[in-house]
């Protein structure tokens, strides 16, 4: 591949890594293929699984108060570990029956320079979520839209969720 292609890359990843406003508008288009046909946030509390990982207590933060913003149905922002325990309160697969998860993409790109012993790999994670269903144990399709970092896909996926069920 040529440093051209690099450049752009790294120039669109800068750019939509430094403008998540972009994501707290945008929607899916194929909710229909992901979103069970039998979810209705209205006769549920919808467990959404926690940020994990650095600047943990502070990426919950945001989840929360995106969810506050978008989202006008009950929700609870938990670890995966209590999505799939089903334990104390959560016991009541009635109520919480739905899960939003997530899952990693992590893809490679590999640069060569000519003849030369020199390369570069440039390693991006995206994450897609999906609904778990905890009273039937099923795991439904992902968007398949991945959006890139947990927060600009998680604000993309509550976006669509949303906007599928207007209050």
């Amino acid at each position: 591949m040529n440093k051209s292609f690099f450049k752009s890359f790294l120039v669109f990843a800068f750019i939509f890594g430094i403008t998540p406003s972009v994501f707290s508008q945008k929607t899916l288009n194929n909710g229909d293929k992901w979103i069970p046909t039998d979810f209705n946030p209205k006769t549920t509390v919808l467990l959404v699984e926690a940020w994990s990982g650095i600047q943990e207590e502070k990426g919950i933060a945001k989840q929360e108060d995106y969810m506050d913003k978008m989202y006008p149905y009950k929700y609870e922002v938990v670890y995966l570990e209590t999505i799939q325990k089903r334990e104390g309160k959560y016991a009541n697969t009635k109520i919480y029956k739905w899960s939003l998860v997530s899952s990693s993409n992590v893809t490679a790109l590999t640069k060569s320079t000519g003849a030369s012993t020199n390369t570069g790999v440039l390693t991006s994670v995206d994450r897609d979520f999906h609904f778990y269903d905890r009273e039937n144990d099923k795991n439904y399709p992902a968007t398949n839209r991945s959006q890139g970092p947990f927060k600009q896909s998680f604000q993309v996926v509550i976006n669509t969720i949303a906007k599928r069920f207007p209050e």
